[in-house]
This record gives C-alpha cells, sequence and structure tokens, in this order.
C-alpha cells in the first residue's frame, strides 16, 4: 500500500507567543506491507508490518519541526491468542516493534502486551448476558515523546524513559434484550505499583470509576 500526503500546517506554519517558523516541506511518502494468517478454530492469529516513510516530520528536542531526508523503516509482528475454558476466556496479544537501528528520529517500545481474562455467561434463564474480568496492557521502557503545552504537541526526547509498568482495569458488562450496562474500574492499580507516566513528567490519572448504559430503541 502506497500513500502520499502533504505536511501539517502547523509543521510548516506557526506563529505564537513563544514560536515562529515558515518551513517548506516535501510531501511525506509512505509505503506498507503486511502479511496475517489467522486459525479462527483456534483463535489463534499471527502478522508481520513493514512500513517505510519518506520525509517523516516530528518536532525535535529543541521544539522545532524537523523532517527527516532519509526513510525510516519500522518493523512490526504480532501473535494473538485466545484460550477459553467453558465461562472462562482468557485474550492474549504481544506485539513487537523495532525502527531501522540507523535513524533515531522516533522511538518506540519494544514489546506490547494486551491481555484480557474474563468470566461470560448467562444468568436468569439464560435472559442477561454477563461479563466481569480484568484487561491489563504493558509496554517495556522508551523514550516516548515528551508534552510541550505552549505547542499543543509532542516532541522528540532521550532523556527520559517510561513504561515497563502494568496498567490494570476491571469491567462487569451486562446485556439485556436492547440494554447494555456497563461498570468499570480504570487504573485500579492505582498508587499501588509507582507512579505510572502517560508521557515524561505527565502521571497517568488516578484510579476512576465509570458507569454507562447503552439503550437501543426501535419503531
Amino acid at each position: 500500500m502506497n500513500d502520499l500526503r502533504s505536511v501539517p500546517y502547523i509543521y510548516s506554519n506557526y506563529t505564537s507567543n513563544h514560536f515562529q517558523w515558515e518551513n517548506t516541506f516535501n510531501t511525506i511518502s509512505e509505503t506498507r506491507a503486511k502479511l496475517n494468517y489467522v486459525d479462527s478454530k483456534n483463535h489463534f492469529s499471527i502478522g508481520a508490518d513493514i512500513n517505510q516513510i519518506t520525509g517523516y516530520v516530528y518536532f525535535d528536542s529543541t521544539f522545532s519541526p524537523k523532517q527527516f531526508t532519509g526513510t525510516l523503516t519500522i518493523y512490526s509482528a504480532f501473535i494473538q491468542k485466545n484460550f477459553r475454558l467453558k465461562v472462562i476466556h482468557f485474550n492474549n496479544t504481544i506485539t513487537w516493534q523495532q525502527v531501522q537501528a540507523s535513524t533515531d528520529v522516533i522511538h518506540l517500545p519494544q514489546f506490547v502486551f494486551n491481555h484480557s481474562l474474563y468470566y461470560q455467561d448467562k444468568w436468569f434463564k439464560k435472559v442477561l448476558n454477563v461479563q466481569i474480568g480484568f484487561d491489563v496492557s504493558f509496554y517495556t521502557a522508551y523514550y516516548a515523546d515528551a508534552y510541550m503545552p505552549a505547542l499543543g504537541q509532542f516532541y522528540w526526547q532521550n532523556g527520559t524513559k517510561i513504561g515497563n509498568y502494568p496498567f490494570v482495569d476491571c469491567f462487569f458488562n451486562m446485556k439485556i434484550k436492547h440494554a447494555n450496562i456497563f461498570f468499570k474500574t480504570e487504573h485500579l492499580n492505582s498508587g499501588l505499583m509507582g507512579t505510572y507516566y502517560l508521557a515524561p513528567l505527565m502521571p497517568a490519572p488516578d484510579r476512576s470509576i465509570k458507569v454507562g448504559i447503552k439503550w437501543l430503541f426501535y419503531d
């Protein structure tokens, strides 16, 4: 798959109390190749991806827009396997990512893990569909982009790493006829395993509880 696109306007022209620039950048070219295998019967899938970007544009550590003149190559692969034992489900996805070693304009976590363990069944004479479980996400440490509030943009940095922290959510979903009701506790482990950062110097929100109702009406 090939894609050509112009550079977002903020990289080319910007004026504020703290920043000002006028740039002329080349068009961004992106080529992507994917290969996937899916075994629906065994709830298993695996795949690989190569993404090449020419003219990648980013904010550097001085908050200035820059264009990488070469070709940036990103490799990734994933494996997904879902297990089921009667009413217990255990879904797993592991993703590997690697940026071409000769470039240092974009950082990605090398591994990303997503897991979901839940109970699913039908209650009250199979009228009420119920799910109760946990979602866990984790990624290895890396130099994530930092945030510049005055610009409202993220910028490249290589001084602070984030990651190596499990993010745990707990959920309880119910469905009866056309009504869906959910209860969710996000960041259940907040304060129990150190500080979790969404970006360098930006701690994630503390534990929170969300409740929602979705009702479909028919004429």
